[in-house]
């Protein structure tokens, strides 16, 4: 049996998909053993739940005092009953595969002690190696070589390495009062001096997602931080360096370390004892220079980071609200931010509702043009067809550090002609791109493939989506990071408790919120409940949204439905009518990664969405809510399906309310920050 070990800290949102991978895997011959290092985002109550259902594996839930992953595995370790031991990070999944991998590898090692462990590739989530080139047999496909062997194998740091459990034993990682990291490679080399090996394996059986961030500014913070784990590393290190020029200088990084965490009696403890003593003045001064390069990093810190968040115009609408609830949420300490429009109105007649102070105190807005003056609207768009960076420069100019462009079409743009430093410029994909890109000519999409590619970094807030923009712009060589929209579900719950006006209405209560265009499905949804109607379902139905409403009014009375369903049109807090409705419906022909859904589920209601579409995701593939065919026979047979079986409504209601105790937005929040800054 393999022991696969999950240190967590507040992760409770990415929990259920790797208990998803596990309970995917095709053996059960496993035991998963958590430690919880002082979470406070409700993920104990994820295992009150997991720890007594039907799995075909133990699941083993211990939470304990906040101190850090290395204390993490060190108890792990001692409390694993599996001969295998594997760790497995929070926010990973495995492969299916995986647990029969592993094992079928260990079984195969020769009756050699001098193994301590093999090895699987990681994979990001589509399967692709993380990075290395591995030298191996082709014959038997793998290469058995020690940690310290791996730099001339290609073997990269992206490895899932899993070890016998009793051999582990004999390696703790060595912890400091106060201090919250020790890197691996202090255990690593150790077990390699002792003369043990692993057995490398040229395969993905491990994945794990990107997480935007900066490394070298996390490098600055954990060695500040935990002065004695890295001072452990270079002790390490100089048990097998044999240059005297490299002696040296591992000797004096020891010193300052050392220095760093006043521990001066160490500098005479460990390896290389006399040339640790002896450069102990010169790491003195070392670590008198390592406080001045922190408090320049602090001092950077400090300086906010200028960033700019373009949107065509504010209006209320799903990305519109995500945004507000994005920069309303980034630390002001840390950011200086602007909210920017192109138009002052939208460019959309029959669509103009907007905010009533949607912004914190410290977030700047302006617009760039008054849409209502023709003569400057006009002029506008004429230099934005021939001039595009000199109206670049003219309204918006470089005081940023970052800017984002956070929707499809004019932001994107327009911030494609910005000149920042590297890293600067963001794109952010709300929709699915074969939508927004639809009809659009091969010259177009030449030029749209431009636009796309002189930007630094794109944000996708979902698989589909992602999937999408990759299928439409091949050529697109920027990174890609899903981002989830943050939710503020505290803010739902208490909006939802505010009183409306007595209505009249009867149950089942079918409730769909979106802009009136094609791409959300109303008229197909509306053709499906006239069929329901005849065939004497009854029921009632509300759409909240603004727009041009004219073609749904017409089915409406072709169907004979004025009595059935009523257009409220925008509300500017629609959440005390979602918190009425038995169902929530998104019959959607396309979607990113709706926000109405989100909000619903944080309310804890059942819903009915359309395969194909963010929405899947969001209901984690119709766990936690039901998924139809896209088309109108789909939600035909979803609704119907409703109407024939009211204990639906209960059943996915709690499953919907489970789900949203374990979301959290500070990730999606702290991932941005990263993005952001890096």
């Amino acid at each position: 049996m393999i022991t696969i070990f999950t240190p967590t800290y507040n992760r409770a949102h990415l929990l259920p998909r790797l208990y998803e991978s596990l309970r995917k895997q095709t053996s059960k011959n496993f035991e998963w053993l958590i430690i919880d290092d002082g979470s406070t985002d409700g993920t104990h109550a994820l295992f009150d739940e997991w720890t007594v259902a039907p799995n075909e594996f133990t699941v083993r839930y211990s939470r304990v005092a906040n101190g850090g992953k290395q204390r993490a595995i060190n108890q792990a370790v001692a409390l694993a009953e599996g001969e295998y031991f594997l760790i497995v990070d929070s926010d990973d999944l495995l492969c299916p595969t995986a647990v029969q991998s592993y094992i079928d590898a260990f079984k195969s090692l020769p009756e050699d002690e001098s193994f301590i462990g093999i090895s699987f590739l990681r994979g990001n989530l589509e399967g692709k190696p993380l990075g290395g080139n591995i030298k191996i047999d082709p014959v038997t496909g793998f290469v058995d070589a020690n940690n310290l062997q791996r730099p001339y194998l290609g073997l990269s740091d992206d490895m899932a390495e899993a070890f016998f459990t009793e051999k582990l034993r004999k390696y703790p990682f060595p912890v400091w009062k106060g201090e919250k990291f020790t890197p691996e490679a202090v255990v690593w080399d150790k077990m390699a001096l002792d003369g043990y090996k692993i057995r490398w394996y040229d395969r993905v059986e491990y994945l794990c997602e990107y997480q935007a961030g900066g490394l070298s500014d996390s490098s600055w913070k954990l060695l500040k931080q935990n002065p004695m784990g890295y001072a452990m590393l270079f002790d390490a290190k100089l048990r097998y360096e044999a240059s005297f020029r490299n002696r040296l200088n591992l000797s004096l990084q020891y010193d300052s370390c050392c220095c760093l965490a006043h521990e001066y009696c160490e500098i005479a403890r460990g390896s290389n004892k006399i040339m640790k003593v002896a450069a102990s003045p010169l790491g003195w001064l070392l670590s008198r220079r390592r406080k001045r390069q922190f408090n320049r990093f602090d001092t950077r810190q400090m300086d906010r980071h200028k960033v700019l968040f373009l949107i065509e115009s504010l209006v209320v609408g799903g990305a519109e609200r995500v945004l507000v609830n994005i920069v309303n949420k980034l630390d002001p300490k840390k950011f200086d931010i602007t909210v920017s429009s192109i138009f002052k109105y939208s460019v959309y007649d029959s669509y103009q509702a907007y905010f009533d102070k949607p912004f914190a105190s410290h977030i700047h807005y302006k617009y760039l043009i008054n849409n209502h003056n023709k003569p400057i609207y006009h002029l506008f768009n004429a230099l934005l067809r021939r001039y595009p960076k000199l109206l670049y420069r003219l309204f918006i100019g470089d005081g940023y550090d970052s800017v984002v462009a956070f929707y499809e079409g004019l932001p994107t743009d327009l911030v494609s002609q910005a000149n920042l430093k590297r890293g600067g410029k963001c794109a952010w994909l709300h929709t699915t791109t074969s939508l927004s890109q639809a009809g659009k000519s091969f010259v177009q999409l030449e030029r749209q493939s431009a636009i796309y590619s002189a930007f630094d970094k794109i944000v996708a807030v979902s698989r589909i989506v992602k999937d999408s923009f990759t299928e439409t712009f091949p050529s697109v060589n920027v990174p890609i990071t899903i981002i989830c929209n943050p939710l503020d579900r505290d803010a739902v719950l208490a909006k939802a408790q505010c009183k409306i006006a007595p209505m009249e209405y009867t149950r089942p209560l079918f409730v769909a919120v979106g802009r009136l265009t094609a791409a959300k499905g109303f008229d197909r949804w509306l053709r499906c409940l006239g069929k329901l109607r005849r065939k004497g379902y009854d029921f009632m139905a509300w759409i909240i949204g603004g727009g041009d409403s004219s073609e749904l009014e017409s089915i409406i009375l072709e169907e004979g439905l004025s009595g059935t369903v009523a257009l409220l049109g925008h509300k500017s807090n629609p959440f005390p009518f979602l918190k009425l409705a038995d169902w929530i419906i998104a019959p959607s022909r396309a979607e990113g990664l709706p926000a109405v859904i989100q909000e619903s589920i944080a309310l804890g209601k059942a819903i009915m969405g359309t395969k194909g579409t963010g929405i899947a995701e969001l209901l984690k593939d119709g766990e936690t809510g039901m998924l139809v065919d896209n088309s109108s026979e789909g939600i035909e047979a979803g609704m119907e399906k409703i109407l024939m079986n009211p204990s639906l409504k209960e059943a996915y209601e709690k499953k919907a309310s489970e789900y949203s105790r374990t979301y959290s937005s500070e990730e999606a929040i702290t991932k941005i920050e990263n993005l952001l800054i890096s």
